[in-house]
């Protein structure tokens, strides 16, 4: 069972494959016609709704075969995905108003889903190599303004409050050189030679 699920996985990984076949000449232009930007975006929606679509334990199965392929790349993203999965919830669909992008850079394809979830739109870039292969999942969950601000503010009374913290620390530590310097200047007398008694005049 394990064997079948890991290579339906491998073929829903990769099904942009078939549709990259003769565009070596579109990496030396740096451009992409229609036809093809239009097959490797809907390639890229069916990884997305599909890859959404597994349950924990199936991820856990694709990324052990990734480790068996040394594909830390992948790893590492299937990792992120569930890590992420439970902060957008699940697939509703995709961002009408954005629709996906694909784009040609540094003889790579870049296909760009905006998709909506459960609890907040996410953007999804996938990185396919000149192969086809993909090489890459990055995951962006959306947040409103609020939510942005609300971070940064707490992000900069963590950085305020370390500062603080570190400058309290500081003044505490050159505050104590007085009591260092007297007990340094105690230690100093104390072992200083006695001096000799000076003796009575005739």
């Amino acid at each position: 069972m394990k064997i079948k699920r890991k290579l339906f996985a491998t073929i829903a990984m990769v099904l942009c494959v078939g549709a990259f076949t003769g565009c070596a000449k579109q990496e030396a232009e740096e451009a992409l016609e229609p036809e093809l930007s239009a097959s490797i975006a809907e390639g890229s929606e069916d990884i997305l709704e599909s890859l959404a679509g597994y349950d924990e334990e199936y991820v856990n199965v694709m990324i052990e075969q990734y480790e068996d392929d040394g594909n830390t790349n992948m790893v590492n993203s299937l990792d992120t995905w569930l890590n992420t999965r439970d902060e957008v919830g699940s697939f509703v669909q995709f961002d009408g108003n954005k629709p996906t992008s694909v784009e040609l850079k540094d003889k790579q394809y870049l296909a760009t889903v905006n998709a909506i979830f459960e609890k907040r739109p996410m953007e999804v870039t996938i990185v396919y190599d000149k192969k086809g292969m993909i090489a890459n999942l990055e995951f962006s969950p959306v947040y409103t303004m609020g939510e942005n601000m609300s971070r940064a503010a707490v992000h900069t009374l963590i950085g305020m409050g370390t500062v603080f913290i570190v400058l309290i620390f500081i003044s505490l530590i050159i505050s104590c050189f007085k009591y260092i310097n007297a007990w340094e200047k105690k230690n100093a007398a104390a072992k200083a030679p006695a001096s000799a008694p000076v003796p009575a005049p005739a």
